[in-house]
């Protein structure tokens, strides 16, 4: 939890930061002015912009990069609240500061740290890792099925949980966000959430409300979905870029699941099936090498990734019904993975 006092100078923000902190178990209070100090110190008046030199720090941009990288450090390294007395008067430095230039601090953060208005009861102890592995154990978003990191059960709460976050964090639709940082720096043209029909998508009598990013109406062409495995296989560079960092690709695609789950129970990374041994529960075959890793989608579409052998294999299916009588789901997406193996050491 991170708990901003803003206001006016003089008006007792650090006071009232002092007389909370008791108040807040696990806390400490946190100065960005500290910071303002250092850089103001730190860097020469010629090394900066010419909008940076003036008497307040806030102007140099830096400042509010390091209080936000800071922030993050500290409580990655200390697990503690943070109360920040700060008068930060320029909207830019204030959403910057408040929304963290949206990213979440960790993955063990609380769910209830980022978002108002769930059940604190039902979701409390339920945290980032959990909704991305499959161990939230919320049945919906008023019980519970079991105590979150114990057990592994898909549904959509979690998603839709993660969904809400990015909103709030990044101030845009997931559909949005993803177009302009991802889609788009991709060159994808045949990747995006539709809500009616068009003469280049396969419709199911699909009804959907929106193309935000809320529902499962995310269409790809089986291509880009190649090229979205080939992106986490090339850690994010692409087309002589940098895509996204390559940190976010080698956590999303390295098990991040709780270490006390049954052994038979699937192992994930960012929602990534992620292969480590064969484990009787998960989607991936038994024969694919360590670190391979798969995602699948609501209509049966399937995207392996097997790195070893610099591998990507795309499923496409346009399932919207039940499964038929006498289908085993488990066997037939595991025979596609053992069967891409067997080909790719041939190649």
């Amino acid at each position: 939890m991170i708990v901003m006092i803003n206001g006016a100078f003089g008006s007792g923000k650090t006071s009232a930061a002092k007389m909370l902190q008791p108040l807040i178990n696990n806390s400490m209070i946190y100065d960005p002015e500290e910071i303002g100090y250092m850089i103001r110190k730190l860097i020469p008046e010629e090394c900066r912009e010419e909008n940076e030199r003036t008497d307040d720090f806030q102007d140099i941009e830096l400042w509010r990069v390091l209080t936000v990288k800071t922030a993050v450090e500290v409580r990655r390294k200390y697990n503690k609240h943070l109360i920040v007395p700060m008068t930060i008067y320029k909207e830019e430095n204030f959403n910057h500061i408040y929304n963290g230039q949206g990213k979440i601090y960790s993955i063990d953060d609380d769910v209830a740290d980022y978002l108002d208005d769930v059940d604190t009861v039902v979701v409390g102890n339920t945290t980032i890792r959990h909704l991305l592995t499959h161990t939230h154990g919320l049945g919906d978003l008023h019980h519970r099925l079991f105590l979150p990191g114990t057990d592994w059960k898909y549904n959509n709460v979690g998603v839709n949980l993660l969904i809400k976050i990015i909103r709030k964090l990044y101030q845009m639709p997931l559909s949005q966000l993803l177009e302009e940082r991802v889609f788009t720096p991709m060159g994808f043209s045949h990747t995006g959430w539709r809500k009616e029909p068009n003469e280049k998508l396969v419709w199911l009598n699909e009804q959907y409300n929106d193309n935000q990013g809320n529902e499962a109406n995310l269409f790809v062409s089986t291509k880009e979905l190649a090229y979205w495995g080939y992106l986490h296989l090339k850690r994010g560079a692409m087309h002589g870029q940098q895509i996204l960092p390559r940190e976010v690709f080698e956590q999303a695609t390295t098990i991040i699941s709780p270490p006390d789950l049954e052994h038979q129970l699937p192992r994930n990374g960012f929602f990534w099936f992620v292969q480590d041994e064969p484990r009787a529960s998960t989607e991936l075959g038994d024969e694919l090498p360590s670190g391979s890793f798969q995602t699948l989608g609501i209509t049966g579409c399937a995207c392996l990734v097997i790195p070893k052998y610099r591998t990507v294999a795309v499923r496409m299916y346009n399932q919207t019904g039940s499964n038929p009588a006498g289908y085993d789901y488990l066997e037939d997406i595991k025979t596609f993975g053992n069967l891409v193996n067997k080909y790719a050491q041939d190649l």
